[in-house]
């Protein structure tokens, strides 16, 4: 088994600190224009103090507590989940090298392999992912499920070290299932 890092997704994180990042972006842009208003390089008025007095007279209150602890709790499990690991995207490779295959390519391997089965007309694969390859076999009525389910699972566990499940489903050259 390979000991170098698995290739591994961004953390589902980064989308939602691109957006906070953004937002900072923008609440930075307005201090600054407000900073402009205040040294007469613009002409018109500061937004920040419109919206401070707009708001009124804000005091302490359990409800303002309350959605305080809640924001943050809210930036305390961002942070944590920040800090994880994304999900893995590649499966390892029987081998003694440290090489990833895709499971796009996982894939590919169970579908020649249920290609070639004995009485399959057609093969397409219909999903892909780490855990499971699902196959859609055409073939003809002496096309056996179990030799398909057989050649596919085994072509996919000669190319990767753990091997996903493969479901496959028949269909006779008729068309029905």
């Amino acid at each position: 088994m390979p000991t170098t890092t698995v290739p591994r997704a961004r953390p589902a994180v980064v989308a939602l600190a691109l957006l906070v990042a953004l937002l900072l972006l923008a609440a930075g842009g307005v201090l600054l224009r407000d900073l402009a208003v205040s040294q007469g390089w613009l002409d018109g008025r500061a937004w920040v103090p419109a919206v401070v007095d707009a708001v009124g007279d804000v005091r302490r209150s359990t409800g303002l507590a309350v959605a305080a602890a809640a924001v943050a709790v809210l930036g305390l499990l961002l942070l944590v989940a920040a800090a994880g690991r994304g999900r893995p995207t590649h499966a390892a490779v029987e081998a003694h090298t440290e090489t990833w295959i895709s499971p796009r390519a996982v894939a590919a391997v169970a579908l020649e392999a249920a290609d070639r089965a004995p009485g399959v007309l057609h093969a397409a694969v219909t999903g892909a992912g780490r855990r499971r390859v699902v196959l859609e076999v055409t073939g003809s009525s002496s096309a056996s499920t179990r030799s398909v389910v057989d050649a596919a699972q085994e072509a996919a566990s000669r190319a990767v070290a753990s091997v996903p499940r493969v479901t496959v489903v028949v269909r006779e050259a008729g068309g029905a299932r």
